[in-house]
């Protein structure tokens, strides 16, 4: 079962639910498996991990299985190398992730529920703009928006490239369902001494609390 680093499932024969399911790639019939397990540093989640042997698909999902807290999270990272490339990341629908290097804001996404890296929560960017792009192109009157597109695009993937680091990624979650992994021994942003990943809680606005049904 593939997992990011900081994860620790529980043993296969007592806590792993596995099944059956069709592949959305091939339709082929894969293995999807779940399990309760805790990530250091954040909260109790349901881990979904789908594999296809057929076509080779791999797929993961995540989901908080706490209550709502008290207050929101906010995290501040500075990506400073190759190696915070390789933190991991988790962000839900209702986080706002903010890039002001390049001038992007979203929220949620195609990337939500999901553990990746950051160097993948970037891949994944590129990915839906270039597809976003492609509406643009084929359209029958395709006009300046997507010249500006591709440069907006070509800034995202740059965001890899050593030449153009350090950058900040801010994450903010009204409902605490964000992580970005400790570059320490434990990936446990409260144990480890972390310069670069600033983690703190704040208290909910009647905005947020709209958005999470709380209003």
């Amino acid at each position: 079962m593939t997992v990011p680093n900081t994860i620790v499932l529980p043993e296969e024969d007592e806590e792993v639910l596995t099944m059956p399911e069709e592949c959305a790639v091939c339709n082929a019939t894969g293995e999807s498996k779940t399990a309760v397990t805790m990530i250091p540093g954040f909260k109790k989640v349901i881990f979904v991990v789908f594999r296809c042997d057929t076509c080779g698909a791999v797929s993961n999902s995540v989901r908080a299985a706490e209550g709502i807290p008290n207050k929101g999270t906010k995290l501040d990272l500075r990506v400073e190398s190759a190696a915070d490339l390789e933190r991991d990341s988790f962000f839900c629908e209702a986080t706002t992730v903010t890039i002001d290097a390049i001038g992007l804001e979203f929220n949620g996404g195609g990337g939500a529920n999901k553990f990746r890296t950051i160097g993948q929560m970037v891949d994944n960017i590129v990915e839906e703009l270039g597809a976003s792009l492609q509406s643009v192109q084929n359209s029958p009157n395709p006009d300046s928006s997507a010249t500006d597109l591709l440069a907006f695009v070509e800034k995202v993937r740059g965001l890899k490239e050593p030449e153009n680091m350090p950058w900040a990624l801010a994450m903010r979650c009204p409902l605490g369902n964000c992580y970005i992994s400790s570059n320490g021994k434990t990936g446990d942003a409260e144990k480890d001494v972390d310069n670069g990943l600033l983690k703190e809680e704040y208290e909910r606005t009647e905005e947020d609390n709209q958005v999470i049904g709380r209003g």
